[in-house]
């Protein structure tokens, strides 16, 4: 199966729970191709006697009501127990601390593409944040128990649109 989580392009529009169009019809077509997504909520992937928590969190862009990555531990933890291994989704690369503090095992995400500005040789120039040199552009990184992959992701740019005189 394919799963998805909700990126800062994607979230949600005012009022709340409103979706704008170009997240309606990319919600169909993921629909339509039997994509699970994951909209701060959680699925048990079992193989034989083993399991995983497969969990996904909505960007944090979204609307102010939204259940939150500790409300979604939360409710892991006192249904799988304290000890299962949860594998979360995460659209946001600069939040190991809040992982690793909620004994979350492993995060995949992306977000930051390698970084807002590239440089071959220095890597990540600036961040999301418009942040220099930041720390979680590629890669594995690990806190305690807790290891985030962060990847850099696709790259499309369909049009540009440049300013002209008419």
């Amino acid at each position: 199966a394919y799963y998805h989580v909700i990126d800062n392009d994607r979230v949600f529009v005012r009022p709340p729970k409103k979706v704008n169009p170009m997240t309606r019809a990319l919600f169909s077509m993921l629909d339509a191709a039997g994509v699970v997504r994951l909209q701060n909520e959680y699925r048990l992937l079992k193989k034989g006697q083993a399991s995983i928590v497969l969990a996904g969190v909505d960007d944090p862009n979204g609307p102010y009501d939204q259940k939150r990555p500790a409300q979604l531990v939360r409710e892991i933890r006192q249904s799988r127990g304290r000890d299962a291994y949860i594998l979360m989704l995460s659209h946001r690369n600069d939040e190991l601390d809040l992982w690793a503090n909620m004994g979350v095992q492993t995060v995949l995400c992306g977000h930051g593409h390698g970084g807002i500005v590239r440089l071959p040789f220095v890597g990540a120039v600036f961040g999301t944040h418009l942040d220099l040199f930041p720390d979680y552009t590629a890669g594995l990184y690990r806190k305690g128990q807790t290891s985030m992959i962060v990847s850099r992701g696709p790259v499309s740019y369909t049009h540009l649109t440049l300013p002209t005189n008419r």
